[in-house]
């Protein structure tokens, strides 16, 4: 299933996102969105003719950081195996 994540803050980064994802897709914003993006605009026609999936998550406890680096750092946690195919923000015109 097609999806897209992300943590940048702003309603225009949720909206594009969710502009650009095929049928059936899956929007995961991660992490919390506070003061003047605590409420985005979602684009509901889209979401309702693609049947996308717009779902939420607080993201990783920031007391659970170091752990996670250790992981990394040890080579126990392979990451990037999770991942089946990725690009930039700047390969598509956009900046970070």
């Amino acid at each position: 299933m097609p999806s897209a994540s992300h943590n940048l803050p702003g309603p225009e980064h949720n909206a594009r996102s969710s502009r650009n994802l095929r049928r059936r897709g899956r929007h995961v914003q991660v992490g919390l969105m506070l003061g003047e993006h605590a409420r985005p605009q979602v684009p509901m026609d889209k979401v309702i003719a693609f049947e996308l999936e717009i779902l939420g998550s607080h993201g990783m406890q920031a007391y659970r950081y170091p752990a996670m680096m250790e992981m990394i750092d040890g080579s126990r946690y392979h990451f990037l195996s999770g991942i089946g195919r990725g690009t930039t923000l700047m390969r598509h015109g956009m900046s970070a």
